[in-house]
């Protein structure tokens, strides 16, 4: 076959960029009919679907939850050196009578003891119910990362809701003595006495009524923070210590009036507070003429409220500490795309 037009030279072939050095446009713009219209049927502006609400919010800065995740342990640990360091004041004035603070700050009071007040204000009030509120708050932060709109309820959402609900029954039974006046409004309507059987019982009841929000999550959703070494651990830890708490709380003085007022508490405060008490003179005498007086009014011995307030309110401490610290490190440990 003959060609005819021999092949251009390649010279002259079209270069594929132009003379500005950008690549040449080989396709021409489609008919302004076809292109996709920017409104649907309706005249409005098609949107796309909005991403689930724990993705569109911004849970913290990384840095920010790097530290906290590191740090969060010191809460722990500082709250057991307060209590260690409380202790050791408590030996140093109560005892040893050490610089005079006893006798010049407390001797004119109800309870002329430094351990009294001491672990009723700092202790209880104001720390255990900061520790208390802000486990509530980063537990509901918790709940509210793992709730998506428009989506199932996953079981990390519903355990921090649990969570959420019974550390705030905590929080107002500690700060409003609920069973308290639970207790004394049953006594003066049955005419039960204080800490006889029925008072006692209800009082259990609702220690068990309390209790059931936080054991029901710990057991069925556990499987939501086992995985994490430092939740399991501290959350753990908390749960004992609260355990230890309400139980020697309950026990201490349960069904006291059916043994002629003796309770559990006063025999665990005598074993405890005997070879301090008996170590200096003048600190035996000083409790002996308190407890002395504290009887003609009707009131529960010394040994009974060093129990009821050193031992207790230290194990609660540490306990709203413990759970504190593994709200936060369950905060801190779910990266923002895992919140599921």
């Amino acid at each position: 076959m003959e060609v005819t037009e021999p092949f251009a030279d390649p010279g002259e072939l079209a270069s594929p960029v132009n003379e500005f050095g950008l690549l040449r446009l080989t396709e021409t713009f489609a008919d302004p009919g076809e292109l996709a219209s920017p409104v649907n049927e309706f005249g409005l502006l098609p949107s796309t679907p909005p991403l689930p609400t724990c993705y569109r919010r911004r849970v913290m800065p990384d840095s920010l939850r790097q530290l906290i995740h590191r740090r969060a342990s010191l809460l722990f640990w500082g709250a057991l050196l307060f209590v260690l360091a409380s202790l050791a004041a408590v030996y140093v004035i109560d005892v040893l009578g050490a610089w005079e603070i006893r006798d010049r700050h407390y001797a004119h009071r109800e309870y002329p003891f430094f351990w009294y007040y001491w672990f009723d204000r700092p202790v209880e009030n104001p720390l255990q119910w900061l520790l208390l509120g802000a486990t509530v708050l980063t537990c509901a932060y918790n709940t509210r990362s793992h709730y998506a709109d428009d989506e199932p309820v996953t079981d990390p959402t519903r355990f921090w809701g649990l969570m959420t609900v019974g550390t705030t029954l905590m929080l107002l039974e500690d700060a409003l003595n609920i069973r308290h006046v639970i207790h004394g409004l049953i006594a003066g309507l049955t005419d039960h006495e204080s800490y006889g059987v029925l008072t006692t019982l209800v009082e259990l009841a609702y220690f068990g009524a309390l209790g059931a929000v936080l054991v029901v999550a710990f057991i069925k959703y556990r499987h939501v923070f086992w995985p994490h070494d430092k939740t399991r651990n501290y959350l753990t830890a908390g749960f004992v210590f609260y355990a230890i708490a309400v139980a020697s709380s309950w026990l201490g003085s349960a069904f006291s009036s059916l043994f002629g007022g003796n309770n559990l508490y006063t025999a665990a405060g005598q074993f405890v507070l005997g070879p301090f008490v008996t170590a200096r003179e003048a600190t035996t005498q000083l409790y002996i003429e308190t407890n002395r007086a504290l009887a003609e009014e009707g009131v529960l011995p010394l040994e009974f409220w060093f129990m009821d307030r050193v031992w207790e309110e230290s194990i609660e401490l540490l306990g709203a500490a413990a759970l504190l610290v593994a709200a936060l490190t369950a905060a801190t440990a779910l990266s923002p795309d895992k919140r599921h």
